[in-house]
């Protein structure tokens, strides 16, 4: 079961729901199968929170100018009729979104009778490309088209459908090829597992664990070596003087007990804040849309966190 979201694909609403859901087009990031320059949790997380840039491939900028006339040759070879379309899923995966190039979807049809849903791709090599020998020769996805498969396996999963079709375009001969790929449940098992871990921690504003890729070693570089020592001695002798500042602080405010005071040419006053609004369990409470909360939030910044290792020198 799914849910359809009316929403023009690459409009700012559309741009918002992505920041808010969890999309195909990233699950080969979440398994560990990129297909672009954003390889780990953290980019992704820093890509939604709007701190990173991604470089969309050729095939990617060329899928989206080429999607209406690849629907017409692949609704002209099926005799069937779709539409693009923006689904999310529902309970505890509502979280899960995928915006599909192509659903036959209709609300009023049979139960029992299959949605037919299809992929679009146009590589940029087309017929020479190893997309195209995976689809036409090998009938079935390769290591080389494993992120691919995450962003298939990811549709199947948020639309329940058993297969899929993957559609593949040549602009120089102005043809299609078509593979069925169907659903593989121990992987769609794995990929919503991971997807509810990613999302624990992007739901909370904090970023994933460091993975392979992360963190650079600059072991060796001794510019950078005699600055990190100058720093960890000046952050030593700042902790000393921090913590004395903290116990000098604590005994004033006691001596001035509960009033504000001046003394010795310092200043100390009694300040009191109400407390501050819990705007999360407002949006919980009250079920205020993604989009609605989007329009007031703040930019997503960058900051360093410092932290000394036990092997540091």
């Amino acid at each position: 079961m799914f849910k359809t979201i009316k929403l023009d694909q690459r409009t700012d609403d559309w741009h918002i729901h992505r920041r808010n859901h969890a999309n195909a087009s990233e699950a080969g990031v979440i398994m560990g199968t990129p297909g672009y320059d954003i390889k780990t949790w953290r980019q992704l997380a820093e890509v939604k929170m709007g701190v990173r840039e991604v470089n969309l491939g050729y095939g990617a900028l060329a899928g989206v100018e080429n999607e209406p006339h690849i629907k017409e040759l692949w609704e002209i070879q099926t005799d069937r009729v779709g539409n693009a379309h923006v689904v999310t899923g529902v309970g505890k995966d509502s979280f899960l979104s995928a915006s599909l190039d192509w659903l036959e979807f209709d609300p009023h049809k049979n139960p029992d009778e299959q949605e037919w849903v299809a992929e679009f791709k146009s590589p940029a090599h087309g017929v020479k490309s190893k997309l195209w020998a995976a689809v036409t020769e090998c009938k079935q996805l390769g290591p080389n088209q494993a992120h691919i498969t995450a962003q298939l396996q990811h549709q199947m999963l948020v639309t329940g459908a058993e297969k899929i079709m993957l559609v593949v375009y040549d602009s120089e001969s102005d043809q299609i090829a078509t593979l069925e790929v169907k659903q593989d449940r121990p992987y769609q098992y794995e990929l919503r597992r991971k997807w509810h871990e990613f999302w624990s921690y992007y739901a909370e504003g904090k970023l994933p664990p460091a993975m392979d890729g992360d963190v650079i070693d600059l072991s060796g570089d001794d510019i950078l070596e005699d600055e990190v020592r100058r720093y960890l001695d000046v952050k030593r002798e700042l902790a000393a003087v921090t913590k004395e500042e903290k116990k000098l602080r604590k005994e004033i405010e006691a001596l001035a007990n509960g009033n504000s005071i001046y003394c010795a040419g310092l200043q100390v006053d009694r300040i009191t804040r109400k407390g501050s609004v819990d705007w999360r369990a407002i949006q919980q409470d009250e079920q205020l849309s993604d989009r609605l909360v989007e329009r007031y939030r703040k930019p997503s910044s960058v900051f360093y966190k410092f932290t000394e290792k036990s092997n540091a020198n």
